[in-house]
């Protein structure tokens, strides 16, 4: 039993005690995001309680289940690689990296993908082929997808999303909690962010 000084000594010594938590979220906020919860420790059922609430949370955001996520444009880097070094031709690539944030502006991932032009667009407006190979990176795992895209936009052009019409990836794997996933992610546009709609569920 803890006498009256012994809990007195007690608060003094960690009633001030504090947990600071920074958040830089790229793009959408440059100063940071700071948050300080302040509580007196009066028992060990405190930070017991911190960790079973971040438990929860990493669990839920690594459901293999529908969701959405979106990517502003300014958080979008393409490279563009001539294959034969002799110009636009079939075999040339754009590889691009999108940051990926939920509904609430939280970074919650990226988006990589590798672009292989199959036709090379026509001057004369003709729309060429694009196989992508997609893959969303999160904290628990990936997801694994494909897609055939047409395009009227010359691949070398990095400054242009090369997109005519958008068909759905199809997604055929993944990892950690997506291992096994299937279904499809679909993509639309509003001005310059990209809505990425991921419809998957995982076998037994």
């Amino acid at each position: 039993m803890l006498s009256s000084e012994q809990i007195g000594d007690a608060s003094q010594r960690y009633g001030a005690l504090s947990l600071t938590v920074s958040v830089d979220i790229e793009n959408h906020n440059p100063g940071g995001i700071r948050m300080t919860f302040r509580q007196a420790l009066c028992s060990a059922a405190f930070p017991i309680l911190i960790l079973s609430s971040a438990a929860a949370s990493a669990q839920s955001e690594a459901e293999c289940a529908p969701f959405t996520a979106f990517s502003n444009a300014s958080e979008r880097t393409v490279y563009y690689v001539d294959a034969g070094a002799d110009g636009p031709g079939p075999g040339d690539q754009r590889i691009g990296r999108r940051t990926l944030v939920d509904g609430d502006g939280n970074q919650i991932g990226y988006f990589r993908w590798v672009g292989t032009v199959l036709d090379v667009p026509g001057d004369d407006g003709q729309t060429g082929e694009t196989l992508f190979d997609e893959v969303l990176v999160f904290e628990h795992g990936l997801i694994m997808a494909q897609s055939l895209d047409t395009t009227t936009v010359p691949a070398q052009d990095t400054n242009q999303v090369t997109w005519a019409t958008v068909q759905p990836s199809v997604v055929f794997g993944g990892t950690g909690p997506y291992d096994g996933a299937v279904g499809t992610i679909s993509y639309s546009r509003d001005d310059l962010v990209l809505t990425l709609t991921v419809d998957i569920s995982c076998g037994d």
